[in-house]
């Protein structure tokens, strides 16, 4: 249910930030994105900041949401607003194909909507803290569950390879999730293109749900597992606004019960482009 593809991303284009004038992501290669380990415009005591955000557009050959695939080719929008360190947005994953007929299905749309508050810590911003909380909704006929919603909180530190922890737990699937993300960019400008560069996005989670069917199914279970994932894209900005992305995804994890057909790991590709204003 969280959605750690979309954090990755999030992550990634925040290790972009040098190119484009953009703060966020995820959450979800996330981004992922609900309220997650972010990059935040910090504003001083005495400043003003003018109302800004972003729109992502993008296309994933797989939707893979904490190191397990969730479904199938999905279209990725996200749009968010940010204004004196508070934000609000809305990500979606929109499946091409429902599956409706495949055992591993069906795949639903799902809309993550979320919020919350980002600050800029010790000297010089070193350390900037998140939190803020995401409302998951599956508005189809028949999805179970068809809404749950989690708080968020993310630390990330302004410094060699960018690393950050981000902590959430769904009220509704008893479930706590600790993540820790890393990443890096480079600048091929100076070998090739103006605006060129590569971008590098890991996590490392541990997922345990004490409901992972929700509160909306009789019963209860347990599960738990640790997972990695990993993105590599190639990016291009066009000015201080405007950047596309593509490249590979790598995920693993090691629990068979939360993948479709058995398989523990995937490998897939996504697309974006990113607007800031």
């Amino acid at each position: 249910m969280n959605t750690t593809s979309k954090l990755l991303l999030a992550v990634s284009l925040v290790a972009c930030a040098g190119a484009y004038a953009q703060t966020e992501v995820m959450e979800d290669i996330s981004p992922e994105p609900e309220a997650q380990v972010r990059e935040q415009s910090v504003v001083t005591e005495g400043e003003t900041e003018e109302l800004h955000g972003f729109a992502d557009v993008a296309f994933a050959s797989m939707y893979v949401t904490s190191g397990a695939q969730g479904a199938y080719a999905s279209l990725q929008p996200n749009i968010e607003l940010e204004y004196y360190g508070f934000y609000a947005g809305i990500w979606a994953n929109l499946p091409f194909d429902s599956q409706q007929n495949n055992p591993s299905g069906p795949f639903n749309d799902e809309y993550d909507i979320y919020a919350g508050y980002g600050i800029g810590l010790l000297e010089d911003d070193l350390l900037t803290a998140s939190f803020g909380g995401t409302y998951y909704w599956y508005p189809e006929s028949g999805s179970t569950p068809n809404r749950t919603w989690e708080i968020n909180f993310g630390l990330l530190a302004d410094v060699l390879l960018t690393p950050g922890i981000e902590v959430n737990y769904d009220f509704n699937l008893k479930q706590l999730e600790l993540i820790i993300v890393s990443s890096y960019d480079y600048d091929l400008s100076p070998y090739t293109v103006d605006g060129l560069g590569v971008s590098v996005g890991a996590a490392f989670g541990y997922l345990q749900a004490q409901d992972p069917d929700s509160d909306q199914v009789p019963g209860s279970q347990q599960d738990s597992y640790f997972y990695v994932e990993l993105a590599l894209d190639l990016t291009w900005a066009y000015n201080d606004h405007f950047l596309v992305y593509a490249g590979p995804r790598f995920s693993t994890n090691d629990n068979g019960a939360a993948n479709l057909a058995g398989r523990a790991t995937n490998v897939w590709w996504g697309l974006g482009a990113n607007l800031s204003f």
